[in-house]
């Protein structure tokens, strides 16, 4: 079971109401997966200054 604020924090980003402005970075790929089309997420690589 995830802890109530993980779960409020994820909502906060999936959630029709989110603030596209205000989301993570994140790296996206599109893969196929046994002939169906999914959407990758990750978290995108981090720069050193």
């Amino acid at each position: 079971m995830m802890p109530a604020i993980t779960t409020l924090t994820l909502a906060r980003w999936l959630g029709p109401w989110a603030d596209s402005k205000r989301a993570p970075d994140v790296a996206i790929t599109d893969d196929n997966l046994d002939g169906m089309r999914v959407r990758v997420f990750r978290r995108s690589p981090t720069t050193i200054p």
